[in-house]
């Protein structure tokens, strides 16, 4: 599905260029990396705000969350390429996906956490 375009007047035209030593920018993109948002964001919205709200599921580990998309990508390639002669296998670890997912959303829902 491609994305809507913006309107002329919601496009981002301003830039500010910020210079950081290589520790202090190793800092920024892990802060942002952990927190699942672009440096973009992340300087954009402690700027303006002096904080960033971010989903408290972004605590969770983005390398794990990852590595499970792909995993679950690999589960689809298998399926199709076998005609789906594991169906049975592959929906019964596809149910366990979904309880996964619907406890962290339990877990986690919705809620908004204030970083500094």
């Amino acid at each position: 599905m491609a994305r809507p375009n913006k309107k002329e007047e919601d496009k981002k035209q301003r830039r500010i260029t910020v210079r950081f030593d290589s520790p202090e920018y190793e800092r920024v993109c892990s802060e942002a990396k952990s927190i699942g948002v672009t440096v973009s964001k992340l300087m954009r919205e402690k700027t303006l705000r002096g904080y960033i709200r971010v989903p408290k599921y972004a605590k969770v580990d983005i390398a794990a969350v990852n590595h499970l998309s792909k995993m679950c990508g690999l589960m689809k390639t298998v399926h199709n390429e076998s005609g789906g002669a594991y169906s049975e296998r592959t929906g019964a670890i596809l149910d366990e996906i979904l309880i996964f997912m619907r406890k962290m959303n339990r877990e986690y829902g919705d809620d908004r956490e204030t970083y500094t």
